[in-house]
């Protein structure tokens, strides 16, 4: 059954500490990846002027990186 919600890119790219969610990439997720990937698997420059792959492994250092960074701003 199709879903009428979109497939895009779940890459994060900003998170927001009060509401406890990622901002995402949100590009369109090419036919071939739909299936099997929440990512968009491409190279992307992405807020912070840095190119990324958005992939699995990249996405999860990612959230890592933006969680600890909003934590040690609150201090």
């Amino acid at each position: 059954m199709a879903s009428d919600t979109p497939c895009v890119c779940r890459f994060p790219l900003a998170y927001d500490a009060e509401a406890r969610a990622f901002w995402v990439c949100g590009h369109p997720l090419p036919i071939v990846t739909q299936d099997v990937s929440d990512y968009c698997e491409q190279i992307c420059l992405d807020p912070d002027a840095r190119l990324r792959r958005h992939d699995q492994f990249a996405a999860r250092a990612r959230a890592r990186e933006l969680r600890s960074a909003t934590a040690d701003t609150s201090k």
